[in-house]
């Protein structure tokens, strides 16, 4: 087979592969274009100490393989039941999540188990679809004291929460995580376990750096839990062990930015002997090629 003709069939096949990646691209943009993503909600409710309740609502979509959050995204946040209570509408961040505070002060409906059924909706724009979530969770009276007993600190939790007749029943036979907030995070310190009967729990204090003055923040909270969501109660005691977080002055040493003075001094006296005897070096050569040049003439 000759060259030419091997040439021809490169260039042939080279064209038709182009054909078929063209055709590729042109049917991939028009799919892309023609996509409808459909969002998913992820919905959560908090108790904090103040009695507030707090919504939280992250949206999410499938893009190119990845989850990635919707911004600016309008959630309408309400209470479904014999009829609807509008809480009101919040825009999602760049993270994609929407935070509602309640406060306790307003009257929310709830059924006999004292179970408030939450709705947060999304009405979608363009090619975005619409999607709601429900939340039912039972409110949950949660206390937590810090006593002193018999020398030893103690953290005494007490949960309770509306009975069928409208009745106060102690929460039963569940945990109560313990955290210590820390710096940037909270510090989980054991579990106070609820009996029957009674739905009281204790913990021992563990001890643990506390600020300056010692003082720390204790938080006893239910964690994500079916039927009441997660609850909390934080209170600040002076149970740590002070810690000073004054910054001192670092002594100048080997491994620090700046060096001990006398090796300072020691390397510029080295330098300078170097450098003096590199000027030496010059002196005498151009001495020597001067006499040289006497010499010749």
């Amino acid at each position: 087979m000759e060259v030419k003709n091997i040439y021809k069939i490169l260039i042939l096949l080279l064209s038709f592969s182009l054909r078929i990646s063209n055709a590729y691209s042109q049917e991939d943009v028009e799919v892309t274009e023609e996509t409808t993503y459909e969002p998913i909600l992820k919905f959560s409710g908090l108790k904090n100490t103040e009695g507030n309740r707090i919504l939280k609502c992250t949206i999410l979509t499938r893009l190119e393989g990845k989850w990635t959050p919707i911004e600016n995204a309008e959630l309408t946040f309400s209470v479904s039941g014999d009829s609807i209570l509008e809480l009101g509408t919040q825009k999602s961040d760049n993270m994609g999540i929407a935070v509602l505070e309640i406060n306790k002060s307003i009257n929310i409906p709830s059924d006999e188990n004292g179970a408030t059924t939450y709705t947060v909706e999304y009405k979608g724009v363009e090619n975005s679809e619409p999607n709601s979530e429900e939340l039912t969770i039972v409110d949950v009276n949660l206390e937590m004291s810090l006593e002193e007993i018999d020398s030893v600190k103690t953290i005494i939790i007490k949960a309770s929460k509306k009975g069928a007749e409208g009745e106060i029943v102690p929460v039963e036979d569940h945990d109560v995580n313990i955290y210590v907030k820390r710096l940037y995070s909270i510090l989980k310190v054991g579990q106070a376990y609820l009996e029957e009967g009674t739905g009281e729990g204790s913990l021992e204090y563990k001890l643990i750096p506390g600020d300056s003055l010692g003082n720390i923040v204790i938080i006893a909270r239910i964690d994500e839990h079916e039927e009441f969501g997660n609850v909390e109660v934080r209170q600040t005691i002076n149970w740590g062990t002070p810690v000073s977080y004054a910054t001192n002055d670092i002594k100048r040493e080997i491994w620090t930015n700046e060096a001990p003075l006398w090796m300072t001094i020691t390397v510029i006296i080295f330098v300078l002997g170097v450098w003096y005897h590199l000027i030496l070096v010059f002196i005498r050569m151009w001495k020597i090629k001067k006499l040289e040049k006497n010499t010749i003439n």
